[in-house]
């Protein structure tokens, strides 16, 4: 089978199909309007190893000899007994591939397990990779999901890692480690987003920045538990990605059920992390319903005032007022009345999120 070639403004993405599974030989700069040899993409075998090249698939395998994090781990209840099918071999069934070549569908699937995948794949038009699995029990007994995961590869040269915690007052902090072999797992519990919760999860060049280095990263676009991690293993390949973090036994597929995993968004640059924001704005600021119209000219977002450190909890409708009218002389657009309007909000220790106006504040409610 023909590699599956995608390509899109300064990125490539390249998926060999010669193991017989789905495997991502190359996702980084652009290869140009032809493929080079593939020998040349393909990771080599290392002494004291399995006599083949073991591939680092689109859903990595321990069937395949994958050592490192599977993608899909599960198990099958037979006969009301668990543990049955719990390391598939998943091949190539079918792909098909937009004719633009920047769109695909791989399934891949496992006969005898039951068990069948898609992955859908979009390499959109700045470069952004959107990758989701789908996870259908084509068995006759119920199949317990554990965990489906999106993950891709990033190149030998990524040598440090970034992510970003925090906490109230301190969202959004960066951390860097060195790729070391073995595991790294970023994990979000809050049910929800939270300050710690990694925006960004990128590998990179030794000492990347802003504006240089090679730069991978992923997002995973879920808001609920979570997982995402690095998983570097001994032959000095690594990965990166993310998944749902599933309870026990809160996805069982019925027969002929399916789930389908959070999408994992992925860029890549060799401008260091502006390039990778500018993948990322380029596909938000084109979605259908950010676009308008051909004939209509573009809108920029509008110039905001924010209250909050100008009154803090000390509302005042004159002072306010005389906010927005000093505001609107310099062109201000949008007027945003922050924290203190709230029933009972004098400070910090109360009343934030109850969403009441405050009818000591405000007897007239905010309409003035």
């Amino acid at each position: 089978m023909e590699p599956l070639y995608l390509r899109s403004a300064s990125t490539s993405l390249v998926i060999s199909f010669d193991s017989g599974e789905a495997e991502v030989i190359h996702w980084g700069a652009d290869l140009g309007d032809s493929l080079p040899d593939l020998a040349i993409l393909g990771a080599p075998v290392p002494h004291s190893a399995v006599d083949a090249a073991v591939p680092a698939g689109l859903l990595p395998q321990a069937s395949s000899s994958w050592r490192g994090r599977p993608a899909l781990r599960g198990h099958r209840i037979a006969d009301g007994v668990p543990g049955y099918d719990f390391s598939v071999l998943l091949r190539v069934a079918e792909v098909t591939a937009s004719a633009v070549g920047t769109s695909a569908v791989i399934v891949q699937a496992d006969a005898d397990a039951g068990i069948r995948v898609s992955s859908a794949l979009t390499l959109h038009d700045g470069g952004l990779l959107e990758l989701r699995h789908t996870v259908t029990n084509t068995g006759t007994s119920p199949y317990q999901l554990d965990e489906l995961a999106t993950v891709l590869p990033v190149a030998p040269d990524a040598v440090e890692l970034l992510d970003l915690t925090g906490r109230w007052c301190r969202e959004r902090h960066p951390q860097r480690r060195a790729i070391e072999q073995g595991t790294w797992v970023r994990t979000g519990r809050h049910g929800r987003t939270g300050h710690d919760s990694s925006l960004l999860f990128a590998a990179g060049t030794a000492g990347f920045g802003n504006r240089h280095g090679r730069v991978w990263a992923t997002h995973l676009a879920w808001s609920g538990n979570h997982e995402q991690f690095a998983d570097s293993a001994a032959d000095g390949r690594t990965m990166i990605g993310g998944s749902e973090l599933l309870g026990p036994a809160e996805v069982i597929l019925a027969s002929g059920g399916s789930y389908t995993t959070p999408a994992l968004f992925a860029a890549y640059s060799d401008r260091g992390l502006d390039g990778i924001s500018e993948s990322f704005y380029a596909w938000f600021r084109n979605r259908p319903h950010h676009v308008l119209p051909a004939a209509a000219p573009g809108k920029p977002r509008p110039v905001v005032l924010n209250t909050w450190e100008a009154v803090y909890f000390e509302h005042n409708l004159i002072t306010l007022i005389e906010l927005a009218d000093s505001a609107a002389e310099l062109g201000v657009e949008r007027f945003v009345l922050d924290d203190g309007w709230f029933r009972g909000r004098r400070d910090d220790h109360a009343g934030l999120g109850d969403w009441y106006v405050d009818e000591a504040l405000w007897p007239s409610g905010l309409t003035p």
